[in-house]
């Protein structure tokens, strides 16, 4: 049977919202002109350059939206301290060096004497693509007029000028703050370099854009593998070649394993947020997260290290499935709205690598996809705290991997996968809707299947839609569907 799996956001912690520091300086410099950035917010980007002197904010305030964060909005264990009130006893220590090597690598790459574009899918939430810090970091597709209500290139999308929402299936691909996680990942890969407001990115923009592809939205930040899937195909067709997956679920779907092992992109996964009831990390070897845990060879699997240079006690590991660490642990970047603000989780790190994946196939014109993975995994800065944590036992180390020797990559590839069999489900009618199909939800209301078009939500008055928190479960029978859980936040 057919599943429709419902993925839930790699996200385990929502903190502190930053206002925006803004610049009257209006010139926007490329990743190529810069040294130094001198945007405003960087000095709380640890992630990049990490002096030792970060410090986390000491104070609790709600981050707008909180769409996904746990119910209290913290997560046991994330801290060796603790909040005590609305006070936080925080007694990690930041230590010099634990960072990707922002500056150098940016020095590095600006002297590159040719470069290619590389286009990053983010399959997430939707994006804020007004952000200021944003605006010229997104992906267009040229062959689309805006808002005219035709699809000019008949690709099956009308007006898909800044990607799809597959979530809503509209070319809506940015709804408000249900969108705050996508658009944070967006931030950390391609927000603008050193035009004098907000964050700096790893890749920055010059070379690298961002497909938004809406997959997961609502309260609960979750969609379906129909979604993601569909998702995946558009990105492929229009020219993506890596594509950020900062979700997961504890469910083995084939339709997502066959959507990735029969693709020619490479796939960054977050490595998920440990157990749903504690927060705590797991290993993923024993207790697998998919997408994370498939044996794929276009796969980098991610976890979340810590500024004080610890895996992030809420991350996953698994010294034979997840690849390697980048910094997921209060990681500022952008958010709706023109804002900026701090969140925590794998989610959080998987989108250092993607940019660093992309700035390497940037840098070196001639070399493949695989190889730009292998040159990424074997640049990592090794660390004792990792042994046994991850494949490679290392934090992403952009600037090393801008000064690999070509010479010593395997060349190689990836092995072609087999596809699984996919048994197809049958179709099941209900009541006076001819060809029609019925699904409901305890706790919650009704889902209308339609054959060959995707499911929507028909709500009848006096039901809720506790089905889908809290631990609860649904059910949908439909054409081409099957048999789905859907737990609540995190996993």
């Amino acid at each position: 049977m057919k599943k429709l799996l419902a993925l839930i956001l790699s996200l385990t912690m929502i903190v502190v919202t930053v206002p925006a520091v803004r610049s009257e300086a209006s010139t926007i410099y490329t990743i190529q002109g810069s040294s130094a950035s001198d945007d405003t917010l960087v000095s709380n980007q640890w992630g990049l350059e990490n002096d030792g002197s970060f410090t986390v904010e000491t104070q609790k305030s709600g981050y707008p939206g909180n769409p996904f964060g746990r119910r209290n909005g913290f997560v046991f264990g994330m801290f060796s301290g603790g909040w005590s009130g609305n006070t936080l006893t925080e007694t990690l220590q930041a230590v010099e060096g634990i960072d990707v090597n922002a500056q150098e690598a940016w020095d590095i790459y600006a002297e590159a004497e040719e470069t290619r574009e590389v286009i990053i899918a983010l399959i997430d939430t939707g994006v804020d693509y007004t952000h200021e810090d944003l605006k010229d970091s997104i992906w267009t597709n040229e062959d689309e007029i805006p808002n005219n209500g035709i699809d000019d290139d008949n690709n099956g999308y009308i007006d898909d000028y800044y990607g799809w929402n597959f979530y809503n299936n509209s070319n809506r691909v940015y709804q408000g703050s249900e969108d705050e996680h996508g658009t944070h990942g967006a931030g950390t890969i391609a927000a603008s370099i050193d035009n004098g407001t907000g964050v700096a990115s790893v890749a920055g923009n010059a070379n690298v854009k961002i497909m938004i592809l809406k997959a997961l939205g609502g309260s609960e930040g979750s969609g379906t593998t129909e979604a993601v899937v569909e998702a995946i195909k558009y990105a492929e067709a229009n020219g993506a070649s890596i594509v950020n997956l900062s979700l997961g679920s504890t469910e083995d779907d084939d339709e997502l394993y066959n959507a990735i092992a029969g693709s020619d992109m490479l796939f960054v996964v977050a490595a998920g947020n440990g157990d749903s009831r504690t927060g705590i990390g797991t290993n993923n070897d024993s207790t697998p997260t998919y997408p994370a845990s498939y044996d794929l060879d276009n796969i980098i699997s991610v976890a979340n290290i810590s500024y004080d240079g610890t895996l992030d006690s809420s991350s996953n590991y698994g010294s034979n499935s997840v690849d390697l660490v980048a910094p997921g642990t209060y990681i500022m970047s952008t958010t709706p709205g023109n804002d900026y603000g701090y969140l925590t989780g794998t989610s959080m790190s998987a989108p250092f690598v993607s940019a660093a994946v992309a700035m390497v196939y940037s840098y070196f014109t001639d070399i493949s996809l695989a190889d730009a993975q292998e040159i990424v995994l074997n640049s990592v800065t090794k660390l004792d705290s990792l042994t046994g944590k991850c494949v490679t036992g290392g934090l992403l180390n952009v600037a090393a991997a801008l000064q690999y020797d070509l010479s010593e990559l395997s060349g190689e590839g990836w092995s072609e996968a087999e596809l699984r069999e996919i048994e197809e489900a049958p179709s099941f009618g209900f009541g006076n809707m001819p060809g029609g199909d019925f699904g409901s939800m305890p706790g919650g209301g009704d889902y209308w299947g339609r054959p060959g078009d995707n499911s929507w939500y028909s709500p009848n008055p006096g039901y809720g839609r506790g089905g889908r928190s809290g631990g609860g479960y649904g059910y949908y029978y439909g054409p081409g569907y099957g048999f789905s859980f859907s737990w609540g936040y995190g996993f």
